[in-house]
């Protein structure tokens, strides 16, 4: 858990404190990965891609969390594997290849770190919700792997 001093969505783009306490659910680079109040992620760190610079950082211990990873491969296959992990706090970290990018629909909020980027017929994820992902690969035939994060709190 990090504590932040304030709302995140309200007051972030005019560098004003935030406040709140914001469970980490990943490392990344030289940050963190924060679970905001409504499911946004936010990267918090000294790195060029966070969205928080964060001045001080105090944690506090709460309950132990188990993690446990999965890796599900498809061959041009829709996503039904993924239903088995949809109803548990699940984040994605892979490449996929599509076979309609023109339809895949990534609608990011400027603010929040970039979980899911199409490139082409590649969809990258950097854990990425899965509720995200599957809204915006619903319809899709995808070819690849991916590892699936499953975060237990205790």
């Amino acid at each position: 858990m990090l504590k932040i001093k304030k709302k995140i969505r309200e007051n972030f783009c005019d560098r004003s404190p935030i406040k709140g306490d914001y469970p980490i659910i990943a490392t990344n680079g030289q940050g963190f990965l924060l679970l905001g109040e409504n499911g946004e992620i936010y990267k918090a760190g000294a790195d060029p891609d966070s969205n928080i610079i964060p001045k001080r950082i105090t944690g506090e211990v709460k309950n132990p969390a188990v993690v446990k990873v999965e890796t599900v491969s498809f061959v041009d296959e829709d996503l039904g594997k993924l239903s088995n992990f949809s109803d548990k706090q699940a984040y994605l970290t892979g490449s996929v290849s599509v076979d309609d990018p023109e339809s895949v629909v990534i609608s990011p909020h400027p603010r929040e770190w970039n979980a899911i980027a199409l490139s082409g017929s590649t969809v990258t994820l950097k854990n990425a919700p899965i509720a995200q992902v599957i809204t915006a690969l619903n319809d899709q035939y995808i070819t690849g792997s991916v590892n699936v994060r499953m975060i237990y709190v205790q």
